[in-house]
């Protein structure tokens, strides 16, 4: 559980911590799977735009200025791992394991007495005074009591079943709001399956994509569905949306390209972007594929739809499938340290609560921020 990290600064005494798996963190191992990536380079204004939640804005200001990148970073240096920063803005882990991370960081904290309980699912909650709470896990088997309880059971996301534990906080009060996939893939509805055949596993390199949510620029990946990558990720919304092949083209200097050059003008327009950009593989198969007869397109027209290709997003990929999740406890359930309002002595934090954020660091960032909060606060209290 990364967010009892700052509990390094306690005393050395023991804290159970438990995991309903056997394996710690396995979250971030599949997230450092290519590279592990633990912040990125924007503002603290940059950075909060892209955190949606319900809770107030100048509460969650006040959070992420007690722990941001630099602290974040440092406290990993600290620890010996060291980071670097990609010419995507990203910071990674020099060795680029998340292993090796993960290792480092449950061999630390066992030194400040961090006990690591694997197998334990939480199924109940016990307190006859709501000042010590006894904690059931498997049905069976009693921890505590405990004065003070850090909960952190994640959003379902990249999950084999569905997750229980929220009826365990509804029943002492707590608003749940139910989990929708987010950083996720996206169904395409106009695309054929021989479209998705051909195109299965193959790029869109350096696009962006405009949706409702705004726009975003990156690489999208064609998959047996539809499409996923980091533009889907962060404005990835059901309904019309765009895609515009050649960001870095205006629409009138993309249409002197398509003029220009020996013999183009003899070309048929599918054989003229072939040959123009041979790279484009996926373009090249949505041209072959459209309605459209895109031969007939004059160069302003065939332009204007390689910069405006229109598409509509259906429905998300499943919870399952998903790199993380909103909803989750409401924000407005937790006080300024994470204290659920209703349940006292009992932290909520992670992707538990209800606030989202695209892939890039803003996922792990948010987590270890609300982390050391609880930490700090659960330092000051511990004897």
């Amino acid at each position: 559980n990364l967010n009892t990290l700052s509990l390094h600064d306690a005393l050395p005494i023991w804290f159970p911590s438990h995991d309903r798996i056997a394996g710690i963190g396995r979250k971030i191992l599949i997230a450092g799977s290519s590279g592990f990536n633990v912040g990125n380079n924007l503002s603290k204004a940059d950075f909060l735009s892209y955190v949606e939640h319900d809770g107030d804005k100048s509460y969650w200001e006040n959070h992420i200025d007690q722990f941001f990148t630099e602290d974040w970073l440092n406290f990993l240096l600290g620890l010996g791992i060291e980071t670097f920063l990609g010419s995507s803005q990203k910071y990674f882990s020099k060795d680029m394991h998340a292993a090796q991370f993960l290792k480092t960081m449950q061999s630390t904290l066992k030194e400040y007495g961090v006990n690591f309980l694997s197998e334990k699912k939480l199924t109940d909650m016990i307190s006859k005074d709501k000042k010590t709470w006894t904690l059931i896990f498997n049905n069976v088997e009693e921890y505590g009591p405990y004065e003070f309880v850090s909960l952190n059971l994640g959003g379902g996301s990249w999950e084999s079943e569905e997750v229980t534990w929220p009826s365990l906080l509804e029943k002492w009060g707590c608003k749940f709001i139910p989990f929708q996939p987010a950083n996720v893939g996206f169904h395409i509805k106009e695309w054929t399956h021989a479209l998705v055949r051909e195109c299965h596993l193959k790029p869109i390199k350096d696009c962006m994509l405009t949706t409702s949510k705004g726009k975003k620029r990156g690489d999208l990946l064609v998959t047996s569905y539809g499409l996923e990558g980091t533009p889907m990720y962060f404005v990835g919304h059901p309904g019309p949306a765009e895609i515009d092949f050649f960001p870095s083209y205006s629409l009138e200097a993309l249409k002197n390209i398509l003029k220009k050059s020996y013999h183009q003008e003899k070309l048929h327009n599918l054989r003229k972007i072939k040959k123009k950009f041979p790279s484009q593989f996926v373009l090249q198969a949505l041209l072959y594929h459209s309605s459209k007869n895109i031969n007939d397109l004059n160069n302003e027209d065939l332009a204007f739809l390689l910069k405006h290709y229109n598409l509509t997003l259906e429905s998300p990929r499943p919870l399952t499938e998903a790199i993380s999740s909103y909803g989750g406890i409401s924000m407005k359930e937790v006080d300024e340290n994470f204290m659920c309002r209703k349940i006292p002595g009992v932290f909520l934090s992670g992707e538990m609560l209800n606030w989202s954020a695209p892939t890039g660091g803003f996922l792990i960032q948010t987590c270890i921020t609300q982390g050391y909060i609880v930490g700090k606060f659960l330092a000051m209290k511990v004897p």
